[in-house]
């Protein structure tokens, strides 16, 4: 009896420890960088949308950030550039509908799904009155896809929201 107690002891310590090691697996993160901007009235200021360790392979993202328009503004013309997560040749959507920026990159036919880490885009604002913006992406509104069109799940997905502090 003794040596079936050790026997289950031991089983429980390997499943303990093998678990733990699935907890240690990186999450995918989307932040902005800078996570804090300071701003005078009238001034501009760029702030990058980053994925660090995306574990999966997209080929287009979907998703919307929301802002303060009273504090800053942003304009859908000039204020987003795609920068360098998406290596190829890229179709890129925005668009401004009062405080919320709605973005659509995707990879053109022919190119390859990407993952891993960089800067998706930048987004330029300018300081409009005094006062402190949250930065937001909207989490029901994040989609990625494949090269198919299908909509691929991030499992582990982290969002770090930014801000903008007009002086």
């Amino acid at each position: 009896m003794r040596n079936l107690t050790y026997i289950f002891l031991y089983f429980c310590i390997l499943v303990g420890c093998s678990k733990k090691s699935t907890n240690s697996e990186k999450e995918f993160l989307i932040s902005f960088e800078p996570q804090r901007l300071v701003l005078s009235n009238g001034q501009i200021g760029v702030m990058a949308i980053e994925f660090e360790d995306l574990d999966e392979y997209i080929f287009g993202v979907t998703l919307q950030i929301t802002f303060d328009s009273t504090i800053v503004s942003f304009s859908e013309s000039v204020g987003f550039d795609a920068v360098n997560f998406f290596e190829g040749d890229i179709v890129t959507f925005v668009e401004e509908d009062g405080s919320v920026i709605h973005i659509a990159l995707t990879l053109t036919q022919g190119q390859s799904e990407e993952r891993g880490s960089g800067y998706l885009g930048e987004l330029t604002f300018t300081g409009n009155s005094p006062g402190s913006s949250a930065i937001e992406i909207i989490p029901a509104e994040l989609y990625f896809y494949d090269s198919t069109g299908d909509t691929v799940t991030i499992p582990d997905l982290e969002i770090e929201a930014g801000s903008i502090t007009v002086q």
